[in-house]
């Protein structure tokens, strides 16, 4: 018989308390995930003992899964049931003594051992199924008799939601955001991947719009000029109701826009892979899509580790990146981790400054790779053109890449891709079909 995991319990950031208990908040949520395997559930012994031993292992079932009391006032059920797990001694069975009831402790212990079958084991029989998820239903049915009914379908995110987020002070939202302008192109990737793309009322030049999954609405605002200056009468005009913006946004712009606003304003992190994965979460919680955004985080932690594997034995190239006039990046920006990641080492050091490197020292510390954005509008061509690069060994032999700038410096959903265009610069051929 195959393993059952319990599913994942709802976090505290979501909102929702644990068993879909409304009312109060979680001081610590149940995340850990049971595997078990043990023989089928058997629902009716020889003594017909059905209510009493299936009511008693649901009442074992917090117990089992790791459930840590929670304090939610409006409901009782869970704070009942843990007083019962911990008790020593379960109630007697039909057909028992007083004296004669199991003993938990010796429970738990022929669970571990496979002795005993747990109620989270689901049965390897259709008919069996069948009749132990109607039990369940008579069981809880009864529970709940003269309390509230409780929700059946998913449940919303519970706000206000605060989240510390990059800036100066966290931001919080007091209810589900539906006009959201997004003064960043990463952040508004973001929004689109997580589900909340359709609240978008304003953008940056250059995010597509349309009626596909991954553009902005048509009728959305263009409120970022390409030279990235916020045109801040049009934000105050579409009364948003979130700003999201970035580090590298203009901050006065950003400080008049909220001020003007008075909407909420979430910095978004983008310094690393890491921080869009914590972005991912955050703005996840922000707009009301907790379950997208962990999936969405997932999937760039499983992609990222592909081209991490796919690298870690290839040996550490010197690179330089150029942005434009030999100005590059610190190892603490987006690009910056991506070097890293891809088993690069900058020769610029971990905070080279904003001016452009001396030719002399680019010279003498003369990288194995030379890498520019699409931006810059530096090309193999030019390099060799000029007479001060020509001679440096990345150019000599052609190891020249120009990665798109959209793609690896923007602090969106397509973080892994970013990494594997820098990994095959890098490294072409642990990309090769044998590699």
């Amino acid at each position: 018989m195959g393993d059952l995991g319990l599913a994942e319990l709802p976090a505290e950031e979501d909102g929702v308390a644990a068993l879909r208990m409304t009312g109060g908040e979680v001081d610590e949520a149940p995340v850990d995930v049971l595997y078990l395997q043990a023989e089928p559930v058997q629902l009716v012994d020889e003594s017909g003992e059905l209510g009493g031993r299936l009511g008693h292992r649901l009442l074992q079932l917090p117990d089992a899964a790791r459930i840590e009391a929670a304090a939610v006032p409006a409901d009782e059920r869970l704070h009942r049931l843990q007083l019962l797990a911990e008790r020593d001694e379960a109630p007697p069975l039909l057909d028992q003594a007083l004296d004669q009831g199991p003993h938990f402790r010796e429970q738990r212990i022929r669970l571990l051992l496979r002795e005993q079958p747990h109620l989270a084991i689901v049965p390897t029989d259709m008919k069996t199924c069948l009749v132990l998820l109607s039990a369940l239903a008579l069981l809880l049915g009864a529970a709940a008799c003269g309390e509230r009914s409780e929700p059946l379908g998913e449940l919303e995110q519970q706000y206000p939601v605060t989240v510390r987020g990059a800036g100066e002070e966290p931001a919080v939202v007091p209810s589900r955001p539906e006009r959201i302008v997004a003064l960043d192109a990463g952040a508004a990737e973001l929004i689109i991947a997580l589900g909340a793309g359709d609240r978008l009322v304003g953008i940056p030049a250059g995010i597509p719009k349309g009626d596909g999954p991954k553009q902005a609405p048509s009728s959305a605002a263009e409120v970022v000029s390409p030279n990235l200056r916020i045109r801040t009468d049009d934000v105050v005009a579409l009364e948003p109701d979130l700003l999201v913006a970035a580090p590298t946004t203009d901050q006065l712009d950003v400080s008049r826009v909220r001020r003007e606003t008075e909407a909420p304003l979430y910095v978004q992190p983008g310094s690393s892979i890491d921080d869009v994965l914590r972005a991912t979460l955050e703005l996840g919680f922000l707009v009301g899509e907790p379950v997208n955004a962990r999936a969405l985080a997932s999937r760039i932690r499983s992609e990222v580790a592909v081209v991490e594997d796919r690298i870690a034995d290839e040996p550490v190239p010197t690179t330089f990146v150029d942005t434009g006039f030999f100005v590059t990046v610190p190892l603490r920006s987006l690009l910056g981790d991506m070097i890293v990641r891809a088993r690069g080492e900058s020769i610029a050091g971990e905070n080279p400054g904003v001016d452009p490197v001396p030719l002399s020292r680019l010279l003498r510390l003369d990288p194995d790779i030379y890498l520019a954005t699409s931006d810059s509008r530096v090309t193999l061509r030019s390099l060799r053109d000029d007479p001060r690069t020509a001679k440096l060994t990345a150019v000599e032999n052609g190891r020249v890449r120009v990665l798109p700038s959209d793609l690896v410096q923007r602090a969106g959903p397509n973080v892994a891709r970013a990494l594997e265009r820098v990994a095959r610069a890098l490294h072409p051929d642990a990309f090769q079909p044998d590699g």
